[in-house]
């Protein structure tokens, strides 16, 4: 992924609320890692620096996982790119480009449902387990979270 990011780039930045409205506030960092989540990542990049001159109505993008983006503006407005309203736009991120926020997650249906696993794991028969060792405190420094 950061060859991708050695050149300069334009990216469209999902906000948080992009991701809740997709149940993925609570998701694990790895979901993106796959085939179809790391082309739905490299959606939202597009090679060269952006600005809101370049936003222009019926104006398509490539990104880096080779998809064309549609850009829809009319007057008035900062444009969406793939149906995502864009924010914010013309943040700059020093030399690795700019950045627009957009309210979606360009094409987020092909995200991969999260998948959680549940474990449980008994005490190892190698571990003995004192009762006193979870109630008796030791130290002299006040503990903190509980003032």
């Amino acid at each position: 992924f950061l060859i991708y990011l050695e050149q300069v780039t334009h990216f469209f930045v999902p906000t948080d609320d992009a991701f809740k409205k997709l149940g993925l506030q609570n998701a694990p960092d790895n979901l993106l890692s796959n085939k179809e989540g790391l082309s739905v990542l490299l959606s939202h990049f597009v090679k060269g620096r952006l600005y809101d001159r370049d936003i222009k109505n019926n104006t398509t993008l490539t990104s880096l996982s080779n998809r064309t983006l549609h850009i829809i503006r009319k007057p008035g407005t900062n444009g969406t790119v793939e149906g995502a309203n864009i924010i914010e736009k013309e943040v700059f991120v020093y030399n690795l480009g700019t950045m627009f926020y957009i309210d979606s997650v360009i094409f987020g249906s092909e995200i991969p449902e999260p998948v959680t696993e549940t474990t449980t794991a008994g005490v190892p028969p190698t571990t003995t387990v004192r009762d006193t060792e979870l109630t008796v405190e030791s130290g002299t420094y006040p503990d903190a979270l509980l003032e």
